[in-house]
């Protein structure tokens, strides 16, 4: 059974989901920007290079998926994710600083808490 969060705890855990999808941006935007150089090099051969930084740029993503699942909450794509609630789920992504979106069980879009 999935954890249910109220909005107070969704908001106290938020410091620690924050923390670590920090550290997993900083560490893919490294890897785009190595990829982004090697793509700036015409005449280097560096194809095994490029697919070795692509496949860590995915063990970077899977990680910090498998982070916020440990931490109970439920991935919606990158850097985002939500606090399964009640009757829908608290909505956060990055950078944002705090959860201030709530999408209903029955709604297909987030609105913002009241």
């Amino acid at each position: 059974m999935e954890r249910r969060w109220t909005l107070e705890t969704a908001r106290e855990m938020l410091g620690e989901v924050r923390d670590r999808t920090a550290r997993a941006v900083a560490a893919v935007e490294e890897l785009d920007r190595r990829l982004e150089a090697l793509a700036e090099r015409p005449d280097a051969d560096d194809a095994e290079e490029r697919g070795v930084l692509a496949r860590r740029l995915r063990e970077e993503l899977s990680r910090w998926m498998r982070e916020m699942e440990a931490l109970g909450v439920v991935v919606r794509g990158p850097w985002q994710v939500e606090f399964e609630a009640e009757a829908g789920a608290f909505c956060w992504r990055w950078p944002e600083p705090r959860i201030e979106r709530f999408r209903g069980s029955d709604e297909p879009e987030p609105t913002p808490i009241q």
